[in-house]
């Protein structure tokens, strides 16, 4: 019975042991599984990525599949290859979360029911380089996207920077804690088409400015923009104007000895094609400002008012400043192509001269 008894300990400790190491060698064998799963799933996404924006270089660090939840890819890079490094790299993402009740199945068969998308902390760069091409500029015509069904997206703590490389001091300005969602696909229309357009909404703040306000659609078949918008408290000052790429540096010349608080509205078009367009409007009111044109004996203070503003005109209404004892009443007062000299339609006031 003593051997009896040796032999079957023995047959058990082996048994335990060799379920336990068995138990450890599929535990490994299951995470190598999982990865090599994730690794051919980032590599599937990046092939899709190269095969519909064959102009661009976009790579993900990680990509995992959680069953019943989504998708979830890490560390996403966008880049333009024809562009140097400086004004090449377009985005930078730290999380995109395709939401849906995915499973190995559905991978297989690449049907994958995605009903969410969440971008969260996205870094985009908006680059102009000293050869004057912008960069985003490049990524036209877009991509027609796959599929005939296209999901909201929902994007959380995103930062824009705008910089132009022209000049011998580059400009950068940035926008931060976006808070953006875009909407699914648009309803059809009466005879059952459909528009094609994106509406969306969101938040930021930034540079110079508390807090915008936005909301349009975007078509990216056309392409076509219209933007709807309201900035609050934008400290205008030179400074401000210095962080503006050129274009916009140009148009706001004659206001360059300006600093002011504003509060505005505006309205944006932008097309592309051929001709380009490029149309907008705004008004707002103009709190505490202070002109120091060193062409005047003495600076301009106090200026309240309000003004509306296009591409050819800018119209300046009910405004009032001082200069030490002197007191400007200006009731109306337009500027044609944003030109001081030519001011036009001018009904002003002076007191106390």
């Amino acid at each position: 019975m003593t051997w009896q008894r040796r032999l079957i300990k023995e047959i058990g400790f082996f048994l335990k042991w060799g379920l336990a190491v068995a138990l450890v060698a599929g535990f490994f064998f299951a995470i190598w599984l999982y990865k090599r799963v994730d690794d051919e799933l980032r590599s599937e996404i990046e092939r899709r990525c190269a095969v519909l924006c064959p102009h661009l270089r976009i790579r993900v660090r990680s990509a995992q599949l959680l069953p019943g939840e989504g998708i979830q890819l890490r560390g996403v890079r966008i880049t333009i290859a024809s562009l140097p490094k400086v004004t090449g790299t377009i985005a930078e993402i730290e999380e995109i979360m395709l939401a849906g009740p995915v499973a190995y199945k559905e991978l297989l068969s690449g049907d994958v029911p995605i009903q969410r998308v969440v971008v969260r902390r996205p870094h985009v760069r908006i680059a102009c380089g000293t050869d004057g091409q912008w960069n985003i500029s490049r990524l036209l015509p877009l991509p027609k996207l796959m599929g005939s069904k296209h999901p909201p997206v929902h994007i959380e703590n995103g930062m824009v920077e705008i910089v132009d490389l022209r000049g011998p001091i580059p400009s950068v300005i940035a926008y931060r804690d976006i808070q953006m969602e875009i909407f699914g696909d648009s309803p059809p229309q009466s005879d059952g088409s459909s528009t094609g357009a994106r509406k969306f909404r969101g938040t930021m703040t930034g540079d110079f400015v508390r807090r915008i306000d936005v909301e349009g659609t975007f078509d990216p078949g056309a392409p076509c923009l219209r933007l709807t918008g309201s900035v609050d408290s934008l400290e205008f000052s030179p400074e401000c104007q210095a962080a503006f790429p050129w274009e916009v540096r140009r148009t706001l010349r004659p206001l360059e000895h300006l600093r002011t608080q504003l509060s505005l509205t505006f309205h944006l078009f932008w097309s592309a094609g051929s001709n380009p367009v490029v149309d907008y409007d705004l008004s707002g009111q103009i709190r505490r400002g202070r002109l120091d044109d060193p062409r005047l004996p003495y600076a301009i203070t106090d200026i309240r008012g309000y003004f509306t503003a296009s591409r050819d005109e800018v119209l300046f209404t009910d405004v009032t400043a001082f200069s030490g004892s002197t007191a400007f009443v200006v009731r109306s007062a337009k500027l044609l192509h944003w030109d001081l000299a030519q001011l036009a339609d001018l009904d002003m006031q002076i007191n106390n001269l």
